[in-house]
């Protein structure tokens, strides 16, 4: 497991004793882990939080038996690299953010890892960092025995509303262009839905799936046609979506019944501000922020895409306030998501219907999950969220 203290740790999963215990980074500096380490082939992937404290941020692999660092991809172009061009000088790299928040997606087949990468640094002042800023708001391919660069992919170019990319990358085999072949997907935190080629990276389609006002769309390559006006200013600039973005970190789901992508989606705009200030390694590095238009508000919906275009099949619309959590599709046909209000509902996978709802208590945090013993679902309860209660401990719903 990851700690917020930067800490990787081995534990004896039936006595709980602690094995090893690695310091990953330096958490005084600015740095954490906020997510779950991926286990491949005897190796144990893991991610840095560097966005916002003038870090940098890179991928670790660990030998899992002994804890030793085997490899560490940084996600910033470094010196050497002709991507390096992409920022205007050393200064600007070496506090240019691009944190691994979350869990990367692994290909057993081809051997590859896909990582996604977050925000270029400062967020909102993109005046001290001219260029694309590689690799920041990417996914990236990885060979997980090395930890070298297959091949990358940029969503949001000189990213400068914080949209990052670390949205679940997910992979399909599905018929498209007369064939079925395998394609990497994700629904960006800049409003736009993606389908690539997982061994080449190659932009196949795209287009936007929720409301946004900064881009004209994406040119034939899949980078986004920038309409001018919608960067910070110093005296504001209103853009669509917020810095939230029109999905987040919370997981979206495939259902290969219905053949349908489902993700929870929020509808909401901000006035963006910026302003230059020094970099100081640990500190706050956003170059100002954002302020939510209240009268706009946030709702939500959970929508279904069709994965191979990105059109919207069917909407569910949350007018109680967006979900903070994913949604997770089963085999019995339902789709499962949560409402800020704390209420966890069941759709219809095929039409979005909702056919009950459940009060928690309090909003939830955190995914509903299956799972299966001896490779069948559980038939006494085989669905579960786990939510914050209002006298702020935790509960686990099972339905």
């Amino acid at each position: 497991m990851g700690t917020l203290d930067s800490h990787l740790v081995s534990l004896d999963a039936k006595t709980g004793s602690v094995i090893w215990d690695v310091a990953v980074e330096d958490y005084q500096k600015g740095f954490s882990i906020t997510h779950a380490p991926l286990a491949v082939d005897g190796k144990i992937i893991i991610g840095i939080t560097a966005g916002e404290c003038a870090l940098t941020g890179f991928v670790d692999a660990y030998d899992a038996a002994t804890g030793k660092l085997l490899w560490r991809h940084r996600t910033i172009a470094q010196k050497g690299d002709p991507n390096r061009s992409t920022w205007p000088d050393d200064k600007a790299a070496d506090t240019g953010g691009g944190p691994t928040w979350t869990t990367g997606t692994y290909e057993p087949e081809t051997g590859t890892l896909f990582w996604t990468v977050g925000n270029p640094s400062p967020d909102y002042d993109g005046s001290v960092r001219a260029g694309a800023n590689l690799y920041t708001c990417s996914v990236l391919a990885l060979d997980p025995n090395t930890g070298k660069l297959k091949w990358y992919f940029q969503f949001s170019p000189h990213d400068t509303h914080d949209w990052d990319a670390n949205e679940t990358p997910m992979l399909v085999d599905l018929p498209l262009g007369g064939k079925v072949r395998k394609l990497l997907v994700q629904a960006n935190r800049n409003a736009f839905y993606y389908v690539l080629d997982p061994e080449t990276g190659q932009f196949l389609r795209g287009k936007a799936f929720a409301h946004q006002t900064w881009a004209e769309g994406l040119d034939d390559n899949g980078h986004p046609i920038v309409k001018p006006g919608s960067a910070p200013t110093p005296e504001g600039t209103y853009t669509c979506p917020d810095a939230q973005g029109a999905t987040n970190f919370a997981a979206p789901s495939f259902d290969p019944k219905t053949v349908l992508f489902y993700v929870a989606v929020r509808e909401a705009c901000a006035v963006y501000s910026s302003k230059s200030r020094e970099p100081e390694p640990g500190a706050g590095y956003t170059g100002t922020g954002q302020r939510l238009d209240e009268v706009v508000g946030a709702p939500g919906a959970v929508r279904a895409l069709d994965p191979t275009s990105g059109d919207v099949c069917w909407n569910f619309q949350i007018q109680e306030g967006s979900s903070a959590a994913g949604v997770l599709a089963t085999a019995g046909g339902l789709v499962f998501a949560t409402v800020a209000d704390g209420n966890l509902i069941a759709l219809a996978a095929a039409n979005g219907k909702c056919l009950w709802e459940y009060q928690t208590g309090e909003r939830i945090r955190s995914s509903p999950i299956s799972y299966a013993v001896d490779g069948k679902p559980s038939p006494q309860a085989p669905y579960y969220s786990v939510s914050r209660s209002r006298t702020a401990k935790y509960s686990v719903v099972f339905l």
